[in-house]
């Protein structure tokens, strides 16, 4: 028998309530004798942490091309120069590109004032992220620690993700004002990534 969907006089059916349950009523089941956390919590907290690490390495790694694109269409460099120099930025020894592209984004742009601040940050966490969050992803010793490490990836992603809409939109605002179509640059951008990405 199908249930009138339109039938707003109770949003939920009596079996699915569970309103007189007692919370943690089973929870104690889940504890071994001496108080440790059963196995599968640390799994779980291996996956969680590994699940994050992907995702922040992703966002991280999108906006390393849309830092790539900038470089190469801004300062008229080949996909694979821009490369390059973003790799020195994003390795901490790009301090002359960073500056550059900085003054080139407050002279061409409508940037935000924390956006130097917040990239400068970012890349640090990048930093950790690619050459020491493995040591610490490998000592899920306890539930707090792996909570720890997952909090800070989903800030890292988050930020990552944030940065590289920002820079995207003001990439289009640059080119946008010099005259180029929107299908333009879009092109524009898939050219630059194709050839880098084949450098």
């Amino acid at each position: 028998m199908r249930r009138d969907l339109n039938n707003s006089d109770q949003d939920m059916l009596a079996e699915y309530d569970f309103s007189g349950g007692t919370r943690g009523k089973y929870a104690a089941r889940l504890r071994t004798a001496e108080g440790a956390e059963p196995p599968w919590v640390s799994t779980a907290a291996f996956l969680d942490a590994q699940t994050w690490i992907r995702e922040a390495l992703w966002h991280t790694q999108a906006l390393e091309a849309t830092l790539v694109t900038y470089l190469a269409l801004a300062f008229k460099l080949k996909p694979q120069d821009a490369g390059a120099e973003t790799s020195a930025l994003l390795e901490g020894a790009g301090a002359r590109i960073f500056s550059q592209l900085i003054r080139d984004l407050r002279r061409h742009t409508s940037v935000s004032p924390d956006l130097e601040t917040k990239l400068a940050e970012l890349l640090k966490e990048r930093n950790w992220l690619v050459h020491r969050s493995l040591h610490q992803y490998t000592d899920l010793s306890s539930p707090s620690a792996a909570k720890e490490l997952v909090s800070r990836l989903e800030a890292i992603a988050g930020q990552a993700r944030s940065l590289n809409e920002e820079i995207s939109r003001l990439l289009e605002e640059r080119f946008t004002k010099r005259g180029m179509t929107k299908a333009e640059l879009e092109e524009k951008v898939k050219e630059v990534k194709e050839e880098w990405l084949a450098a």
